[in-house]
């Protein structure tokens, strides 16, 4: 068992959020949901769209709220300041080791009445 402990991002997910016109868009009190395994810490980061940052912006460090064999689920719950054209979860597993998840691209805050 060469992997044992090794850490892995399973899903990075926007706890309710709909996909429109290419765009993740969630609204007030939605959370980035993270299920991972071996994992110490975890980070939501992304990079703003339409104000020339290019660096990521951490939304701040993860909450592990369930444990389980199968893998652990994180939350964080999500500014209504996000505008993003990547959308990432980043951490470190029980070896010191940096893992990414997958990008999920353009993420926003739907502003809509």
């Amino acid at each position: 068992m060469p992997n044992v402990g090794f850490g892995e991002i399973i899903s990075l997910e926007i706890v309710p959020s709909v996909f429109e016109g290419g765009w993740i868009q969630f609204r007030n009190g939605a959370k980035a949901v993270v299920h991972a395994r071996n994992m110490n810490a975890i980070v939501i980061s992304w990079t703003p769209t339409g104000t020339g940052v290019t660096a990521p912006v951490t939304e701040g460090k993860m909450k592990k709220v369930k444990r389980s064999s199968n893998g652990d689920m994180w939350e964080l719950e999500l500014s209504d300041q996000i505008m993003s054209t990547s959308f990432v979860a980043n951490g470190t597993d029980t070896k010191h080791r940096s893992v990414g998840s997958i990008d999920l691209g353009n993420v926003g805050v739907d502003d809509r009445q």
